[in-house]
This record gives structure tokens, sequence and C-alpha cells, in this order.
């Protein structure tokens, strides 16, 4: 895990663009490693852009209690950066507010529908969750401390799993390989 003080940048671990076949996805799950991100070739990833949470915001997001999908979601609300697309373009959140050290631009709930809307809700808690853990782990931990998948996403990591396997089975029997 990476300094959770720091920036981080990192594709969701069901980014069609990933190549199951040429990575391990679960080790780039735990780990973040943009140097494990090994992709389709002629396809690109989206990137995913967050900042660490600070001290007032954690708080908000502590207070939000209950539902964990709730402190995942208050999580990408404060803490997106940016979402490069891999097309050369890139979306940012819209609200401003003032926070420690200044102005900061968060997401607004318009943000949060059209996220939500674009990408699904079990990506958007899978970015929550890199967020969270990370300001959970605190910077004295982090060597020590892996990201977690949330359970949310265990099923379509499973079905983009079975995918691979049957398009392997499909090109044993008919004698291609993906290069061919």
């Amino acid at each position: 895990m990476q300094d959770p003080t720091k920036p981080l940048r990192f594709v969701s671990v069901a980014d069609p663009a990933l190549d199951w076949q040429r990575m391990d996805v679960h080790d780039y799950a735990q780990s973040r490693d943009p140097d494990k991100v090994v992709t389709i070739p002629g396809s690109r990833p989206t990137w995913w852009e967050v900042r660490p949470l600070d001290v007032d915001q954690w708080v908000s997001v502590e207070e939000a209690g209950g539902v964990a999908t709730r402190r995942l979601i208050q999580s990408v609300m404060f803490a997106l950066v940016a979402i490069d697309r891999g097309d050369g373009t890139a979306w940012r959140p819209t609200r401003i507010v003032q926070a420690i050290g200044g102005e900061q631009v968060i997401c607004s709930q318009a943000d949060l529908q059209h996220l939500l809307e674009e990408y699904g809700g079990n990506r958007l808690r899978e970015v929550g969750c890199v967020i969270y853990e990370r300001a959970e782990v605190g910077k004295a931990q982090s060597g020590a401390a892996l990201f977690t998948v949330p359970p949310s996403l265990l099923a379509e990591l499973d079905r983009i799993a079975r995918q691979h396997a049957a398009r392997i089975l499909a090109e044993s029997k008919t004698g291609t390989t993906p290069s061919s």
C-alpha cells in the first residue's frame, strides 16, 4: 500500500480494460500498485485519482455511521479529485467548499448521481473503500495494510473471471490465441 497521506491514482479491479490473462487482479486489488496494471492491447483503463481525507472529513464520514455504503460514498464525495477516462478526457467534481487550508472541490449530489449512473454502485463502493481504508490505517501502518475488495464487487469479479475462463476454453477448442 502506498503512503496514505499522499494522493493515489488507481484503476478499478472491475475495469473492462484489465487483462485478466496477464495480470494478477487480486494482487493488484490489495496493493493498488500502478506497475501491476496490465491492460488488454489497444484498450485504456479509467484511472481514479483520490486525495487523503482530512480530519474534518474523516469525522464526518465516521459520523455517517450505520450503513457502510453511506461511509464509502461520503468518502468518494470528499476525496475524489478526478477520473481520467483514458480517452484524453477527464471528469472532475464541481462543488467548492471551505476546508482545512482553504477552498477544496468535492463532489456535489449531482456529481455523485452522475457517477452512480455512469459507473454503478459497485465501482463507487470500491473507490470509497480504497479512500476509507487509506484513512483507517494511517501512515504508521501503511506498509502492513492491504486493501480489501468490497463484498459487493466479488460477484462482478467472479463474473469477469468466468468470462475469462470461457474465452480461454473457447480459444483452446478452436486453436486460436488472443494474439492470432
